[in-house]
């Protein structure tokens, strides 16, 4: 189970983003670029929905879009299963890290084929945009925690949390 996305932040020329991951959210990322967007952020995180405490998405895939996905008109066959398939995280790039145009894969894990009709598997996909800054968009990737807006020992939304979010919102955050 999982997401492509073709992330295309606002840029002064075209699709062209800086991409970037964090394994410790499970997010990908990308940063627009130009001097008008260059603090834009937008990525997509996976977060657990039930637990307090997050685990690993099996992985997380940042791809050029004039190799994976231009050629062949869209994905060719089996390749976005192919990605999806690979486990770890990374920035797939064969010639250098630079502005292009890059799409997004995270992998939640995988779902056995023989699993019975009963199982539920749910998984929680975030896309988050920031025009702050990588720090605050790691920031509210972190706030969609269920149970855990702030990383507390307790484990809960509470008062502290509460506040937290409504002294963001009216300082102008989104």
């Amino acid at each position: 189970m999982g997401e492509a996305i073709d992330i295309d932040l606002p840029a002064d020329t075209g699709s062209q983003n800086f991409a970037g991951f964090d394994s410790s959210l499970n997010l990908l990322y990308q940063q627009g670029w130009g001097a008008a967007n260059s603090k834009y952020h937008m990525g997509l995180a996976l977060r657990n929905p039930n637990a307090a405490v997050q685990p690993a998405a099996y992985g997380g895939h940042v791809l050029r879009n004039d190799e994976y996905v231009y050629p062949q008109n869209g994905y060719a066959d089996d390749s976005l299963y192919k990605v999806m398939s690979r486990q770890g995280w990374a920035v797939y790039d064969t010639t250098t890290l630079k502005r292009t145009d890059y799409d997004v894969v995270l992998t939640a894990g995988k779902i056995a084929a023989h699993a019975p009709n009963l199982d539920t598997t749910q998984y929680r996909f975030v896309v988050a945009f920031s025009n702050d800054g990588l720090k605050k968009l790691k920031e509210l990737v972190k706030m969609t925690q269920c149970g855990n807006a702030n990383r507390d020992v307790f484990g809960a939304i509470n008062l502290g949390d509460v506040i937290m979010v409504a002294q963001y919102v009216l300082s102008g955050g989104a």
